[in-house]
Parts: C-alpha cells; structure tokens; sequence
C-alpha cells in the first residue's frame, strides 16, 4: 500500500515523521508532501521516508491561479498512492479542492487538535468540503466527540493517537539548567515547554493558544514558601507573526515577575531541561494531548489544563492534575500543592509515565491506522472506532 502524506512544514510537526517511520517499517510505501527545505528535512532523509515538495497552502493555491492548481493537482495525482492522509485542516482542504469530490484516493484527515473543531464555523466548512472519499481519524476524544456531533457517521472515523516511542524519552542527570540559571537546588522550578501562539482576534482570542499569560499569573499567585519559585518558559514564537506577541509575553512575564521569569527560547535539550523541572504544566487553550506527553514521559508532575485531548492521559490524581482553562487562581492553587508534597507527586508522575507508555505506544498505534487504511481502501461500511 502507498500511503502519500499530506504535511504543511518541515520545521515541526515530528510525531507526523514518527508515524511515517514506523509505517514504513510495516512494509507500506511511503512518501512525504511537504511545502520546502527545514530543520526536519535531514531527518527525513537519515529514514529513508521519499519526499515531494509541494506548497499547500491555501492561499499560495489560490493566489497562484490555474496554472498553479493545475500542476499541484498533476503532482498529487501522479504519486499513484491508494490513500492520501492529510494531517492538517488547511492542507486536508486544498486536497479536496484540487482533487474534487469524487476523484482521486481516499482522503483520510487526521485531526490533529480539537481546534477547528471548536469554532462552529471551521467545523461547518470540514464537513461541508468533505465528500465520499473523505474520512477522519480524529487523535483524541473530544475531536471523535465533536465530530459526531458534527454529522459525521461513527463509521467514517477511527480514533488513533500520534503514538509514542518509549526510547526516546530517558532518564537524565539533574543539574544543567539549574547551573545555566544560577539556581540551588532547594529553588522550586515551574516549567512550561511550547512554542508561542499569537492569539487569533478575529475569534476572540485575548490572550495566546498555549496560555504563557495564565501560567505567568498562577506563579505571580503563589505564597510562601513558594513565592521564590522560578518559572522557566522554553520555546520560540511559532513563525513570524507571533514575533511580536512573544516580545509581549516576556515583557509581561519580567513585569509580574521580575528575575523569577526565565525564557530561554527554543531548544534542542527539553529533556535535560525537564531533569532539573519540578512541575511542568501545559496551560493550554485548546490542545490534543501536546507537550504534556513529553514532560509525562519524563515522569515530570504535569499539570493541565482540563480541555481538548488533555484527560485523555491525565488522570486527576493519578497520572497528573487537570485545572480549568484561563483560572490562573485554580492554577496556583493547584502548583501549590504539587511542591508540597513532591514525594507523592514523584510517585504519580512514575504512573502517568506508565500510563501514557501502554496507551500510546507507536507500534499499536500504527497497526490502528493501518487497518483504518485496509478498511478504507476496501469501502468497508463497518469501519470501527480505535479504541
């Protein structure tokens, strides 16, 4: 089986290589759509994953024109592949567009964030553009949930995760960021690991998608004996635009909180960062399950906020804490008692790493998908959901 799929950077989205590496070990055929050159590409080429350069990008299709559409949609067709899998909402569309509604393989869309979802007008223009060739693999319950509740039939979708690979998270030697910032080891340290979103006004968006502002006002909250605490922010703006929206939030984060406020911008060391990170949180927004699989895996004490795919592996109390979104009260609260009792938080982020190792394990989940594709391919009307 050729699978063709559907990425819109070379510079993130690594769980979409993940899931390519691991398809090609299963014997599928496997080949790369992506816009141009970036950090991700040597990492393509080191796994021998084929890859094609085509934009697209919505508006550089329309811009272009005819000549433009005509030769992305020659370029698709001639990749032969039995199914197309689109992992994002803008390059699921253009598919659709180029290759109409009953033309072509397969689509399949795998929805990685609720986010479009949550907006009754992106989720109408999903399922609206969507024809018999369509079909989802929505990566978290609330995404199956919302789809559902979208019209979408049960057996037009399969819940599967971006899966995981155990061996790429190990235990590190505490100590490195602690001596780049100058810190004892009786500091408490509050670290938060993501890019920076800038927020979208048009849908009333105040403050960014990945909630830096909240988590700066939880630590502004806390009392002693934890108003020593660091909070330490690693990750860049994501593109671009949100260059200004980062200046802003660290502005923000030097104003509430002086010299306690680290941004250390993107880097290539998050895991021996989390060595020395006694709670991570993950103050998002909207999110599938994000970073919070990355600082579970390291058995970090993860909070989250209670939204998208987040209690999907976090469960309250027993793999991590869940908080109400946009409550930095709620979220101070809860850091609180995390660092005052860190013996007992050990042992539950010990569980959440065990949880999330089962549950999302790559090798289970790309069997998942594989069948998904079997089905599809075959026109099954019995397509079941993944547990």
């Amino acid at each position: 089986m050729r699978v063709a799929h559907l990425v819109k950077t070379a510079i993130g989205a690594t769980w979409a290589l993940e899931e390519m590496i691991c398809q090609k070990k299963h014997g599928l055929d496997v080949v790369a759509v992506l816009p141009g050159d970036g950090p991700l590409l040597e990492a393509y080429e080191r796994n021998a994953i084929a890859t094609v350069f085509l934009d697209l990008g919505l508006a550089s299709l329309i811009r272009g024109g005819a000549s433009v559409r005509s030769r992305a949609r020659s370029i698709l067709s001639e990749l032969n592949a039995d199914v197309l899998h689109s992992h994002f909402v803008q390059t699921t569309l253009a598919a659709r567009m180029l290759m109409g509604r009953h033309n072509g393989p397969p689509r399949v869309f795998q929805v990685a964030g609720p986010l479009h979802l949550e907006s009754p007008l992106t989720r109408s223009l999903d399922v609206a553009t969507a024809s018999d060739r369509d079909f989802w693999v929505p990566a978290c319950e609330l995404s199956r949930r919302l789809l559902l509740r979208a019209g979408v039939p049960a057996q037009k979708m399969s819940l599967v995760y971006h899966g995981i690979r155990s061996d790429r998270f190990r235990s590190q030697v505490r100590g490195k960021l602690r001596k780049e910032l100058g810190l004892d080891n009786q500091t408490p340290v509050i670290g938060m690991v993501a890019y920076m979103y800038a927020p979208k006004y048009l849908l009333g968006q105040r403050r960014g998608l990945k909630g830096h502002e909240d988590l700066i006002d939880a630590v502004a909250l806390l009392k002693p004996p934890f108003d020593k605490a660091v909070c330490v922010f690693v990750g860049g703006p994501w593109g671009q635009s949100a260059n200004s929206y980062a200046a802003r939030v660290m502005k923000y984060g030097k104003s509430r909180l002086g010299s306690r406020a680290h941004f250390l911008g993107t880097r290539s060391d998050v895991q021996e960062i989390y060595a020395d990170v006694d709670v991570a949180v993950h103050p998002s927004h909207s999110e599938n399950l994000g970073g919070a699989v990355e600082s579970m895996m390291m058995s970090r004490p993860t909070i989250t906020t209670n939204i998208g795919g987040f209690p999907d592996i976090v469960v309250a109390g027993k793999t991590g804490w869940l908080v109400p979104a946009m409550n930095p009260s709620e979220l101070a609260k809860t850091i609180t008692s995390v660092l005052a009792d860190l013996g007992q938080a050990t042992k539950i982020a010990q569980e959440g790493r065990r949880y999330v190792e089962a549950k999302l394990e790559i090798d289970g989940q790309t069997k998942k998908m594989i069948k998904f594709y079997e089905q599809v391919q075959a026109g099954s009307n019995t397509i079941s959901r993944a547990a």
